[in-house]
């Protein structure tokens, strides 16, 4: 029998069962805390607008959104088949 896996660490609506820090580099962390601040306060993280924000910001803000929308139609597609049985 499978017991309940501990959740170790939450990032938004991702939460991870093993520890991150054995894959997840102090850099990657700075990152993700970056992106999290961003989406969630709707402030540049460094002064000036969004033009203004460094390319792999931005990039990580528009890899973030991107999955965020993908696991949200892989919820809506799950809902609507259950719904259709």
């Amino acid at each position: 029998m499978l017991g309940k896996a501990k959740k170790v660490e939450t990032f938004g609506d991702i939460r991870l069962y093993e520890c991150p820090g054995s894959y997840i580099t102090p850099e990657t962390v700075e990152i993700l805390q970056a992106v999290f601040l961003v989406t969630e306060t709707h402030v540049p993280y460094f002064p000036g607008g969004w033009v203004d924000q460094p390319h792999w910001l931005q990039e990580a803000v528009t890899l973030y959104k991107k999955e965020i929308a993908d696991r949200m139609e892989k919820e809506r597609e799950k809902g609507q088949q259950t719904a259709g049985k």
